[in-house]
């Protein structure tokens, strides 16, 4: 269960959309990075789906990836979950300043 890496690939896509380097890319050359980077994250989930289907053990991958993860995905709803991170978040952040690197030289 390694759901939560699709924020990375995400964030991935993100930073290379919008990463300009010395020689900012064309709109073409900016999609065909993003074509191949989409490959590269989606080659190792078709390889596993394939390998599961190969083995016979689509069903079993199939709960795990999607069914379980609904299942334990919905036992609390957003508005609790928001509650519950939003508290979290305060309490770790409790007593903390926010200081400036130049502040700190």
């Amino acid at each position: 269960m390694k759901q939560p890496g699709l924020f990375f690939v995400l964030f991935g896509a993100l930073y290379l959309a919008c990463y300009q380097s010395k020689q900012p890319a064309t709109g073409r050359q900016q999609v065909r990075n993003l074509i191949f980077y989409a490959g590269g994250a989606l080659l190792p989930l078709c390889l596993v789906v394939i390998w599961s289907a190969l083995s016979g053990s689509i069903d079993r991958f199939w709960f795990w990836t999607v069914t379980y993860v609904r299942e334990y995905g919905t036992m609390v709803s957003w508005t609790v979950a928001l509650s519950r991170f939003t508290v979290g978040v305060s309490r770790l952040v409790d007593g903390f300043t926010w200081r400036s690197a130049a502040r700190l030289r």
